[in-house]
């Protein structure tokens, strides 16, 4: 009796075998394409549980508030347009520039990259192609250099344009974020100047005047135009200083009484 799962090359094969062999050989093979039918449904079953898993990734990332970076192959292709359209109406091809390519590449690049939700710092490292043993040299580096400030060239001409924000898309959210940061700014109040007032000091904060001098003059008293003079203090001194402020003292007066010597220290040599 012929096998329906059994047919063709391995039939032929198995023809010659005895009986009880024949159907033992028959046995192994239904289960060896059964254990492999298996293993591609276990194959489908794998796949739809990435598919799954790959859908619910997508839902947690676009359910965060504000605004979300919106990136598709669609909208990537369409910032290398405006890219190339942008480089070519600021720049001209020039014959002999003959490094032109690569400037080109490191300024779409930037100008890609700001447009895409970047902040238009360059990489460390520059592209792949760049590390290859050809540009591992002085004029490779050059070219490098090139790239890097061409990226930044790039980077900040899409700034200027504006192009930053066509990578986001305001949510549910936006109108309410974007009300509490209006209510938080507040103008900046320049504070007005005062003109100062001069107020003479009460007669209690006056410093007594020493011992066997005439007492100051009050403020009030003053009439407008004079001046006032500085009485002369006689200073008392327990030990006389060999030098005061390294200057001699020039003329005094010297008392004997109680030990004690009184000096005018208004004159100097």
């Amino acid at each position: 009796m012929n096998n329906p799962i059994l047919t063709g090359r391995y039939q032929d094969q198995t023809s010659s075998l005895s009986p009880v062999a024949r159907t033992l050989w028959e046995e192994i093979g239904i289960q060896i394409i059964g254990y492999s039918f298996d293993v591609s449904q276990l194959g489908r079953h794998m796949n739809r549980s990435l598919i799954l898993m790959s859908v619910l990734c997508g839902l947690l990332a676009s359910s965060s508030t504000g605004c979300i970076r919106y990136h598709d192959f669609s909208n990537e292709l369409h910032v290398k347009k405006l890219a190339c359209k942008s480089y070519d109406n600021r720049y001209d091809f020039d014959p002999g520039f003959k490094d032109a390519r690569h400037f080109e590449r490191g300024w779409k690049e930037g100008y890609t990259d700001v447009a895409l939700g970047g902040d238009g710092n360059p990489p460390t490292f520059p592209p792949v192609p760049y590390r290859s043993f050809k540009y591992r040299n002085p004029e490779g580096h050059q070219i490098i250099d090139l790239w890097f400030e061409a990226y930044r060239e790039g980077a900040n001409a899409a700034f200027t344009e504006g192009v930053q924000h066509f990578n986001y898309l305001p949510t549910s959210d936006h109108q309410r974020y974007q009300g509490i940061l209006s209510s938080t700014t507040s103008t900046v109040v320049t504070p007005q100047r005062m003109t100062p007032t001069e107020v003479a000091p009460h007669e209690e904060y006056f410093v007594p005047p020493a011992k066997g001098a005439e007492p100051p003059i009050k403020l009030q008293d003053m009439e407008q135009g004079e001046e006032l003079s500085v009485p002369q203090v006689m200073m008392e001194l327990r030990q006389m200083p060999e030098s005061v402020g390294g200057a001699r003292l020039a003329s005094g007066q010297e008392s004997e009484e109680d030990g004690v010597m009184f000096l005018n220290l208004n004159e100097f040599e």
